[in-house]
């Protein structure tokens, strides 16, 4: 993205375009590494596989199957953003050393979407749901939080302001 569509829009708050999405790009690639591990994968091993029952015939409790699934998939997110830092470390995108606390602050995110997404999976009767969570919860968020384009850009309800301009106080003198 930086590479293609950054020829066209240049920089952006004084940033070259590619260097602007690509923490973005980093902390996404952990929501959705933690989004999937925690709703299909989760939902296979619950429904399809039956392997909870198995876990839970033996002295596990209930909290300690959820607590690993949740410190599994945050792990794994760390996993999915540590190797997007390397390739982006590869294109020459990082410049402070600063980028070392990425991994660890990338667990913090991974399971915060890790809860959500075990949450909606532990409500949900059918896997053909999931298609909401992605498309009303997700998606959205990947595409509206700042990643493509600076919170100063959006339209006044982005920025929690209103969509009807405010009326100038000019017409009225």
């Amino acid at each position: 993205m930086g590479f293609g569509l950054g020829t066209y829009i240049g920089h952006i708050n004084g940033v070259p375009y590619r260097d602007f999405i690509a923490p973005g790009l980093i902390a996404s690639s952990a929501m959705w590494a933690a989004s999937f591990e925690c709703t299909y994968n989760v939902y296979i091993r619950m429904h399809e596989y039956h392997l909870y029952d198995a876990v839970l015939s033996t002295p596990v409790e209930a909290q300690d199957v959820v607590a690993g699934d949740l410190f599994w998939s945050s792990i794994r997110a760390m996993i999915y953003s540590t190797v997007f830092l390397v390739v982006v470390t590869a294109f020459g995108l990082i410049h402070s050393w600063w980028a070392l606390a990425i991994p660890p602050l990338v667990i913090i995110g991974g399971l915060a979407f890790s809860t959500i997404a075990y949450t909606f999976t532990s409500l949900i009767p059918r896997i053909d749901l999931y298609s909401y969570y992605f498309t009303l919860v997700l998606t959205p968020m990947f595409l509206f939080s700042g990643i493509f384009f600076p919170f100063n850009q959006l339209p006044g309800l982005g920025r929690g302001g209103r969509l009807v301009p405010r009326p100038s106080t000019t017409w009225f003198r």
